[in-house]
């Protein structure tokens, strides 16, 4: 997703997206969309994430996030502990919340599910929510089915980050792509 220049106007189309989770898939990918243009709100509940991210910190000591952080941060990312209507058209929702792995070593999708609950009621018709968040193979209709809405779609697109400087890196230069 990549904003790009409307020629005959001389100006920047961008799009109006949300990012759910300020941890190691949600930071760099909002900062991400931020740099290249896009209207990004970030939500995060964690009361002292957010504090820090709000007094220009990152909540990281890696340095490949504070210098993403630090250029993305302005007026094209809001930061925000939840999401709300009247926060402006938002066509397109990111979950990057946790998916840890449980005791029996299955993905405890959780947080997947309260910040689908969360989000249900506050979509447009016609949003599209991403499974951002490293979830297994029928996560979308897992989500689907909690916001139970036929207006909205869901897709997934899910981050397998080792360290954060891959991460950081794999979000403006992709190591790969993939055709359908």
């Amino acid at each position: 997703m990549t904003a790009h220049t409307n020629k005959r106007a001389g100006r920047s189309t961008s799009s109006k997206v949300a990012v759910i989770g300020a941890g190691y898939v949600g930071l760099p990918t909002a900062a991400t969309l931020a740099h290249f243009g896009h209207r990004v709100v970030l939500a995060e509940r964690d009361e002292s994430r957010l504090a820090a991210l709000r007094s220009g910190g990152c909540p990281s000591s890696r340095p490949v996030w504070t210098s993403s952080w630090r250029r993305a941060s302005g007026e094209d990312l809001a930061l925000h502990r939840r999401l709300r209507r009247g926060r402006g058209r938002r066509r397109v929702r990111l979950l990057c919340v946790p998916t840890p792995q449980g005791d029996d070593g299955a993905a405890d999708l959780s947080y997947v599910e309260a910040a689908a609950k969360e989000i249900g009621a506050l979509l447009e018709p016609g949003t599209i929510v991403v499974n951002k968040s490293t979830v297994p193979v029928g996560s979308a209709t897992f989500v689907e089915r909690i916001i139970g809405r036929p207006d909205i779609r869901v897709v997934s697109n899910p981050e397998f980050c080792a360290r954060a400087a891959p991460c950081a890196t794999a979000c403006t230069r992709p190591p790969r792509g993939r055709g359908r």
